[in-house]
């Protein structure tokens, strides 16, 4: 599960985004923070576009079990942003909302 404090983080750096995600999904209530592992998968793919459409990159790694490796690089200025999480959409909405700016772990 995503913590709430994270989707509340995205909720406030990328209100566009949380919109969309929450107009697509109409099983969600509009001020719940707590998504399943269907909604997590949905919103890791919009966030991996989102990433794109930037046009930015990101990669995703497994450590073998132990930690998801997420980075998300950008051009200009050039750098790479990497965190650790438990999942996929943990380390890579970690990652995003740090490359926003609007979030230091």
């Amino acid at each position: 599960m995503i913590p709430a404090d994270l989707l509340s983080a995205l909720r406030e750096a990328d209100p566009e985004l949380w919109d969309t995600f929450l107009d697509e999904k109409p099983f969600y209530p509009k001020n719940d923070l707590e998504i399943d592992k269907t909604g997590e998968w949905i919103l890791q793919g919009m966030l991996q576009e989102r990433i794109r459409a930037r046009g930015w990159g990101y990669r995703l790694w497994d450590t073998g079990g132990v930690w998801i490796e997420a980075w998300v690089s950008m051009p200009n200025p050039e750098r790479t942003i990497s965190f650790k999480g438990d999942t996929e959409i943990d380390a890579l909405l970690r990652a995003y909302l740090s490359a926003l700016g609007s979030h230091d772990f």
